[in-house]
This record gives structure tokens, C-alpha cells and sequence, in this order.
């Protein structure tokens, strides 16, 4: 932790980005680098955490937090459900499926998919 903060403090703007951390399977400690990280006030250190919504997660991190984007939303399933139905119907392999089984694999894919 020590080099990378003396890295970071070597750059105009250094940016971290954590994509899917709800599914980080060491994520009570990488919550507390987090945390630590953030503790160092650094002006031109940006954080970007990608995430489900997880109470651990919104605990740890809800007050320090500068935006927030919520995408899981029904505008987002409507995407996900258009380009599904899209790969289905115009996809020289999936098109094959009867309709039956591809409305099957519709519904499936979007409500698996939690509105990521």
C-alpha cells in the first residue's frame, strides 16, 4: 500500500477502476484497501467501483462516496430484453431455436440478468 501510494502521488490524476467488486471473492479485505485508500485524500486520486447492490458493499462504502449511478433499473432490463431478442433473431446459430425456445431463453437471460 505504501508504493502504490507513492506511485499514485508521482501522476497529475491517477484513476483505479474495480469492476464488479460483488463478485470479488476476497472482498471484505479489498473493502478495507478501499477504505484505506480513500483515507489517503489524494485531490487527484478517482476511484471507480462497479458493483451489484450488496449491503456489505453500500456499508462499507455509501458515506464516502462522491456519485452514484444506479443501472439497475427497468430501462436497463428493456436494453438487455433488445438485444437478446436481436442476437436471437438475427444470429445464423441461435435463429435456428424455435420460437418457443427462444422466448425461453429471452425471459431467462434478461431476468438472470438483474439489470447488469
Amino acid at each position: 500500500m505504501e508504493a502504490l501510494r507513492d506511485i499514485v502521488q508521482t501522476f497529475h490524476h491517477t484513476y483505479i477502476v474495480i469492476d464488479a467488486l460483488d463478485e470479488c471473492s476476497e472482498r471484505e479485505e479489498l473493502l478495507i484497501l478501499i477504505d484505506e485508500i480513500i483515507d489517503w485524500k489524494l485531490d487527484t486520486l478517482h476511484i471507480l467501483a462497479t458493483s451489484r447492490k450488496e449491503q456489505d458493499i453500500d456499508d462499507c462504502l455509501s458515506s464516502r462516496i462522491s456519485d452514484e449511478i444506479d443501472i439497475q433499473s427497468t430501462l436497463v432490463d428493456a436494453d438487455i430484453r433488445i438485444h437478446v431478442r436481436e442476437k436471437l433473431q438475427n444470429d445464423p446459430r441461435l435463429k435456428k431455436w424455435s420460437a418457443d425456445a427462444q422466448e425461453e431463453i429471452e425471459t431467462a437471460v434478461v431476468d438472470g440478468a438483474h439489470g447488469m
